[in-house]
């Protein structure tokens, strides 16, 4: 949610932006030192934090799912084999 709070703060912040006449040309900063530009590159950050940290989340848990599932299946397969050989001893 805080991602998408943020895109959405990015897309209506750059709106503000001021690029006309020379009052730029004046500031120390310049075109960076404009509150709407910091909050833009500021907004454009988090939104990508945000997202590529739930993206790493999103892949550890199906990893982590994977891993339990074939280890599900591992333990299915020896229970087999135990049955296999308990069958075959009593024969």
């Amino acid at each position: 949610i805080f991602g998408q709070f943020s895109l959405l703060n990015l897309l209506t912040s750059v709106q503000a932006i001021e690029t006309d006449n020379r009052y730029l040309e004046d500031s120390t900063y310049g075109w960076y030192g404009q509150f709407s530009v910091l909050l833009a590159y500021t907004d454009f950050w988090i939104m990508l934090h945000c997202f590529l940290a739930a993206a790493v989340l999103g892949l550890l848990r199906l990893l982590d799912r994977r891993a339990s599932t074939a280890e599900a299946v591992q333990e299915d397969i020896e229970g087999y084999r135990r049955e296999e050989d308990a069958v075959g001893e009593h024969a």
